[in-house]
């Protein structure tokens, strides 16, 4: 598993086209220095984002709802009925 995870790490994540018969999964995740979410179906990406730096001087909590937010708004149209 590990050395499964080394190899993937330097190699550009490709991602895939949106199938709308199948479900979307949004993961987000926010730390000290970095905040951001991807949303997936099934074990492909589809699309993924950052929090601008100016976001990064508030606490955890407040980071993870400043990008749920703008990823329901930006995504709306894939995650709506599903």
């Amino acid at each position: 598993m590990f050395q499964a995870l080394k190899k993937a790490m330097p190699q550009t994540p490709i991602l895939a086209l949106p199938n709308f018969s199948n479900s979307f999964i949004l993961a987000t995740n926010a730390c000290e220095i970095r905040v951001g979410d991807v949303l997936v179906q099934g074990d492909r990406p589809l699309a993924f984002q950052t929090l601008a730096l100016k976001h990064l001087g508030l606490n955890i909590y407040d980071k993870e709802l400043i990008i749920i937010l703008m990823v329901v708004d930006k995504w709306r149209y894939y995650l709506e009925g599903n």
